[in-house]
This record gives C-alpha cells, sequence and structure tokens, in this order.
C-alpha cells in the first residue's frame, strides 16, 4: 500500500516517522526532571513561582519558597570583628549574638549562637580550633542570664562547643587570642577611678584554662599578639607596651602622645612588620617599632577630639575613585612627639559640602608580605553622615596605590593570609562582610551593604515586592521570578510603606522625607520635608483609602510629634505634640518608634521608647490612652516598642518588646487580653488574615493562634531576625508572607495556619 502511493505522499510520511522516532530517542537518552528543591507555589498571581537561587541554603526552611537578594556573606545585626583561618579559606565574622564562618565564596558553613557582641574571635595555626572572646558584666549578665560565659571554644572542623569555666574572662573589658600559641590575654579593669585604676592583664592557657601569668598594667584601649604569639603589644593612651611572653624581661614602651585618639596596631604575617597609627599618621616599623618610613602625614587642619573610639556606620558606598597624585615624604620623618607639617594633600571625593575632614585613623593593617599598608580614616560632617575612606600605601616608596572613597560603615579590615584578599565589615546600619581585591581595591559590590530599616511590602495582586535595599536605596522585585526590577536611590534610605494608586506607585519614607514613587516614570513623583533639625522619621501609616499618612516623629531633645498628610499632594493636615514625661533613667518614654492606623481610621496606635503604646483619635490628633508594657523582672527597663499592629477586624492591638515579650489588648477597653513570652527578643508583629492568628519576627518568625495562646502553632528559624512582615495574602489554608530580615534579605513564604 505504501508502494501505490504517490512519491509525494511517500516522503511525507517518511519525515513524520523520522520526526517521531528522533523526538523518542531524545526524550529516552535526556529526561529532565524537575528540580526536586524546587517548589511550585500555588497562590494568586502566584502560580509557577520556583525557588531562583542556584544554590539554596540546607538550613533555609521548605516553607522558603523566594530569596530577594544573596546570602553571599550576609550577617544578622552589627558585625564587630572577623579573621581568617591559617589557609586563608575560611572567614568567621561575628555579630549580635552569632558567628558565623563561610568559605572564600561567601557560602555559608556554620553559624554559632553566642550570647551578646563578640569582641575578638581568632582560629589557631592548625585550624582545630576556633576561640571567642564577648565582654560580659553584670548588664549582660542580667540580660543574658547568670551563666553568660565570656569565653567561647569549638573544634574544627564539626565546630563542637568545648567546656570553658563559665567564671573565666567575666567582667573583664577585652581580651587578644593568640593563633600561634594556646594563649589568651584578658585584660581586666576595676571600676574605681581611672587616675587610681587597678588594671591587669591574664595570660590564660586554652590547654588548662589556668592563669599562667598575670601584669600591672596602665588603662588599655587594645591589645595585641604578635603572629607568633611570643609578644603582646598593650596600646595605652599615650604609648605601646611590647611585652614579651612567657619572659620576665622588662617591656619595651614607645611614646606616641596623642590621646584621646584611637591608636592602631597591627602586625605582617611573618612579624617583623607593624603598621601603626596614632589617630592621624601612618608609618611602617619594624618589630620593636623603630620607624622604617612614614607613610601618612596628619592633616594640616585638625578638627575637634575625639574622646572615645569610634563605632563606624552608614549605608553608602560608591565607585572606586582614582588615587590622587603622590606626594613626596619630607626629606626626614616627623617626631611623633611633635606635629607633623605635611604638604597640601588632595581630598577625598565624595565628602558632602561643608564637611571638615577629621582624617582620623580608626583601622589599620598590612598585608601579609608587608608591602602595602592600609587604613580606615574617617571624615566627620553631619553626624548623621559620617563618611569613610580606604587608603592603600605602598610601605617601600610610601606612595598612595589605591583609594576608595565615601565608603561608609567600615568598622574594621583584616588581609587574608595569601595575601589576595581584604576582609572588610562594617556596623550599626551596615550589616555585611566582604572581600574585595587586595591589590586593587576594586569591587563589583559595595564594600558594606546597609539594610536599612528592613522594611517590606507586598503588592495586593502579589506581583510585586519593595525593600528596604543595599546602601539605603529602595528596590523593586518580581515575586514570581525574584528578578529585581529597579532600585530607587532616593530618597535616602528608603523604607516602603506600601503600594498605591492600584500598584502604579509605592509610598516610601527616609529620616526627614516622606514621598511617593511612580512606578511607571521610575522616579520619585513627590516628596515632602515632614521632620526638621534634629528630628527623624520613625514610621508611616497610611489610611485605607490612600487619603491621609500619619507620621511617628522623633525629637533628639525631647520627645516627639504625630504629623498628618493628605495624599496625593502630600499637603499638611495637622500635627501634635506628644506631651515630655522624663523618668528615672534620664530617657524620654514619649519617643514614638513605630506607628499603625485602624482600619476604620479612627484611632492611630504609636511604640514608644520605653515599654509602652499610646493610642490616639486619628480625628482630633489627642491621646486616648497609654497601654503599658512591663518588662521582665531582672531586664534592662529600656525596651522600646518596635512595631504595633491593628486585627483585620480593628479590635485588637499588638505589640512586641525588646525582652521576649508580645502584649494583645482590646481596642476600645485598653484591657489587656494576651501576655505571650515568645523567648528571645521580638522585633515584629503582624496579625494573620483573621483576628485568630498572630505572626511574631524574631529569630525567624512564629505563628500564634490566640485561642490556644500556650505555644505558637507552627514557626520556622531563619537564623537572622526578622524587622518587618508584609500583609498577609490568604489562598485557601495557605497564607503567604514577605519578611524582611536583619541580614539584608528579603523572604516569601508559606505559612500553613490552623
Amino acid at each position: 500500500m505504501f508502494r501505490l502511493a504517490p512519491l509525494a505522499v511517500r516522503r511525507f510520511l517518511l519525515v513524520l516517522l523520522a520526526a517521531s522516532f528522533l523526538g523518542g530517542c531524545k526524550d529516552r537518552v535526556s529526561p529532565r526532571p524537575a528540580p526536586a528543591d524546587h517548589t511550585v507555589v500555588v497562590g494568586p498571581s502566584l502560580k509557577g513561582l520556583m525557588y531562583s537561587e542556584e544554590e539554596r541554603p540546607s538550613w533555609l526552611p521548605a516553607s522558603v519558597l523566594q530569596v530577594f537578594g544573596s546570602h553571599r556573606f550576609a550577617i544578622n545585626g552589627e558585625a564587630t570583628c572577623a579573621a581568617f583561618s591559617s589557609d586563608g579559606e575560611l572567614v568567621a565574622c561575628a555579630s549580635a549574638r552569632e558567628m558565623t564562618v563561610w568559605d572564600r565564596r561567601g557560602r555559608q558553613i556554620v553559624c554559632l549562637g553566642v550570647s551578646y557582641f563578640v569582641q575578638a574571635i581568632s582560629f589557631s595555626n592548625d585550624d582545630h580550633l576556633l576561640l571567642a572572646f564577648q565582654r560580659v558584666n553584670e548588664s549582660v549578665r542580667r540580660e543574658c542570664g547568670p551563666e553568660t560565659p565570656a569565653v567561647y571554644a569549638w573544634r574544627v572542623p564539626g565546630y563542637e562547643p568545648l567546656d570553658v569555666p563559665p567564671e573565666l574572662g567575666q567582667d573583664c573589658e577585652r581580651a587578644a587570642i593568640s593563633s600561634a600559641t594556646s594563649f589568651i590575654a584578658i585584660y581586666d579593669e576595676k571600676h574605681v577611678p581611672r587616675w587610681r585604676a587597678d588594671c591587669r592583664v591574664r595570660l590564660i592557657d586554652t590547654g588548662t584554662w589556668k592563669e599562667t601569668a598575670s601584669w600591672k598594667v596602665p588603662p588599655l584601649r587594645n591589645l595585641v599578639f604578635s603572629p607568633d604569639g611570643k609578644e603582646l603589644a598593650l596600646i595605652a593612651e599615650d604609648r605601646v607596651i611590647l611585652r614579651a611572653v612567657g619572659s620576665g624581661g622588662k617591656p619595651q614602651e614607645v611614646q606616641v602622645n596623642r590621646p584621646p585618639l584611637t591608636v592602631c596596631l597591627a602586625y605582617s604575617l611573618d612579624g617583623k612588620h607593624v603598621a601603626l597609627s596614632d589617630g592621624y599618621g601612618l608609618s611602617l616599623r619594624d618589630r620593636s617599632l623603630n620607624r622604617i618610613r612614614h607613610l601618612r602625614d596628619q592633616p594640616s587642619h585638625m578638627p575637634g577630639q575625639v574622646t572615645h573610639p569610634v563605632l563606624l556606620s552608614g549605608p553608602e558606598s560608591f565607585p572606586i575613585l582614582p588615587a590622587p597624585p603622590s606626594i613626596p615624604g619630607p626629606s626626614e620623618p616627623p617626631s611623633w612627639d611633635e606635629p607633623a607639617r605635611s604638604p597640601p594633600r588632595t581630598e577625598p571625593s565624595g565628602l558632602s559640602e561643608g564637611s571638615m575632614p577629621a582624617h582620623e585613623i580608626v583601622a589599620a593593617a598590612i598585608s601579609p608580605d608587608a608591602k602595602t599598608a592600609f587604613c580606615v580614616q574617617s571624615y566627620y560632617s553631619d553626624p548623621s553622615e559620617d563618611a569613610f575612606a580606604i587608603e592603600a600605601y605602598d610601605t617601600d616608596t610610601g606612595e598612595m596605590r589605591w583609594l576608595r572613597t565615601s565608603v561608609r560603615g567600615v568598622k574594621g579590615l583584616v588581609p587574608s593570609p595569601d595575601g589576595k584578599h581584604l576582609a572588610v565589615w562594617g556596623g550599626s546600619l551596615c550589616h555585611k562582610l566582604d572581600l574585595i581585591p587586595l591589590a586593587t581595591g576594586e569591587s563589583e559590590n559595595p564594600i558594606v551593604r546597609g539594610y536599612g530599616r528592613g522594611t517590606v511590602v507586598l503588592s495586593e495582586d502579589g506581583r510585586l515586592l519593595a525593600r528596604s535595599g543595599d546602601n539605603g536605596t529602595t528596590e523593586l522585585w518580581e515575586v514570581r521570578s525574584g528578578r529585581k526590577l529597579k532600585t530607587f536611590r532616593q530618597p535616602f534610605l528608603g523604607a516602603p510603606v506600601a503600594f498605591i494608586a492600584a500598584g502604579r506607585e509605592l509610598f516610601t519614607f527616609c529620616s526627614k522625607e516622606i514621598g511617593i514613587i511612580s512606578l511607571d516614570a521610575e522616579a520619585v513623583s513627590r516628596a515632602q520635608t515632614v521632620a526638621g533639625k534634629n528630628e527623624f522619621v520613625n514610621g508611616v501609616a497610611l489610611s485605607a483609602d490612600e487619603r491621609f499618612a500619619f507620621v511617628a516623629i522623633m525629637k533628639i531633645k525631647g520627645s516627639g510629634r504625630l504629623a498628618r498628610y493628605r495624599l496625593p499632594g502630600l499637603e499638611p493636615a495637622g500635627s501634635s505634640d506628644i506631651e515630655s514625661e522624663v523618668t528615672e533613667t534620664g530617657w524620654h518614654p514619649n519617643q514614638p518608634y513605630c506607628v499603625a492606623l485602624s482600619p476604620d481610621q479612627k484611632l492611630v496606635v504609636m511604640g514608644m521608647q520605653t515599654a509602652r503604646v499610646e493610642v490616639w483619635d486619628a480625628e482630633a490628633l489627642r491621646r486616648v490612652r497609654v497601654l503599658p508594657c512591663p518588662f521582665k523582672p531582672g531586664t534592662n527597663p529600656v525596651h522600646y516598642v518596635t512595631r504595633v499592629a491593628f486585627s483585620p477586624d480593628g479590635r485588637l492591638i499588638a505589640a512586641p518588646t525588646r525582652d521576649g515579650l508580645v502584649y494583645v489588648w482590646d481596642a476600645v477597653s485598653g484591657e489587656q487580653i494576651h501576655r505571650l513570652d515568645v523567648g528571645r527578643s521580638a522585633s515584629a508583629v503582624r496579625f494573620g488574615p483573621t483576628s485568630r492568628h498572630l505572626l511574631v519576627g524574631g529569630r525567624g518568625l512564629a505563628a500564634w493562634d490566640l485561642t490556644k495562646p500556650e505555644s505558637p502553632c507552627s514557626s520556622m528559624d531563619l537564623r537572622t531576625g526578622v524587622g518587618s512582615i508584609s500583609e498577609p495574602i490568604e489562598k485557601g489554608d495557605t497564607t503567604w508572607v514577605a519578611l524582611g530580615c536583619g541580614n539584608g534579605l528579603a523572604y516569601l513564604a508559606r505559612l500553613e495556619l490552623p
């Protein structure tokens, strides 16, 4: 029959048969099943959503379906110190109540819990031990418990904790950890007047945890071990004391004479060279601190003195700028005892207009081969806009190799043992660790990432997500693909509040302004300055009909006020001062930290600085009642309320406090209905789709059934603090929420609520 068919028909049938055969072979040879770790979302406008990150962390809960941002070196809280392993393949960084170990590519190896803020960490030379020290005094024990340790030790690579005597290092100010030897030097300063202070350095053997030596010293600012562990540099206010470890010889002293500025000292890997700064100048020295070369002179115009070591913060970073022309140093290096006469110097760009460059060096480091010295210097202008710069100097010629300016939030830096990278970490608003090339300082990413206020909002249709982005920007993301659509760089420190105008605009605020971003034009369409001098915006609440915005404004020297603005033009529509009350602790409890509006738009609630919530009449702008939030006995009484929320029906008010309590009141009568003890600090709260469920953000997210408030009905551990919870989206028995977290990321999570 096939032979009787026309030639054209036979050719057509042969082509069909070949195509069918080849297609079947392709399917049999290379099947493409869906990845096992990709979860399909079924929800409003979320169908087909898949987790898009290439390397999903194994610890991330399965209920997290999308991550907005990168886990690479993302840190929860203020970074305090960092250290490389001896081979340079691992880097450990301490932050608020935890310490994280990463590999060089930025993948998290382990996250270790600590009680407070770690001040010193170190790997042993054989990388079999990881040690950490944190300052523990009576205040810390009152907050974290009487058994809070000051010294931690873990066995690497399993990171099993070792037994350390709990009394070791208690009530001590700071410590240095030797990587080459088994010693920890702990500095103990008794609480007596400084001119009669009893200050001692105690040498502890980590093999036996026994004290092997003790020296009486003047008041110290820091102490540093040499790389071989045979010498300990004790940094006092006006001199550096070199003390040989294990020797009874007389210590060597080098006068610095720059009190009360920060003195920085760093050893090269072989211990033969030292980078030393007295606060303004930077020099290369030998091990005995004899000057080899002066690298950086002090500026010709000096600012006011700094009376304490600077705590660096700030969320902005700009691209690297070319180094200014090198300035030949003086023929004879200036004496440390006399002010240096330096030639005119090209000031780094990126400083705010009218600022006074201070040039104080707050951190220093030297490369392993001692060929390059680094320093971080500060430029003081407005206290809220401090700028910092990282400088790199050639130690052979004294010339500047590269300069990175307008870096905000740098708190410290340390080179890797192989000399390829420089680890830079930030504090305060900038929770980030980054590795940048040591030779050039160039990096595609910001040196320090600022997570802003950690706020996150979802559009009503679930298509878009807005969050506080890197370096104080506002980021717009597509939920389905996890793709960043746009980064808005104004207003500064953008914190999104809500999508308005049917999702075509985004309402945001910053420390001084409120504004509306047009998503179609991709620009700020309207902005209004609402905070004056010594005032800051701490929260904004929008009415459901998008007619009014209520702004909680805090005053630095005083209490604050509640202001109302009319949309869409952002015209002022009333303002009322908050009555000031001073407690025995000296705080102003009526400084507002957050604000929320009831669904019927009749009541406004504000969370205050000292454990209280105020209920205001939205029309008259006057206080109706005060809802107290009693703190736990024996804890710090300064527990400001960071978030407040109304239930969907407007009948309930909820607020968390820093000591791990969540209060629920009746909105009409003010009667306390529930007092939930969530354990650790609670930083965010939001009701579910109904008034039955309450979502609480702490170290992760927990959902509480208020009909059975004994324990949470569901929870997830995200290894980071949750600072913001979006309005939930409900689909059947499943609830979707977006979470803004302290590690600078945002998560889309699924909750199964009973």
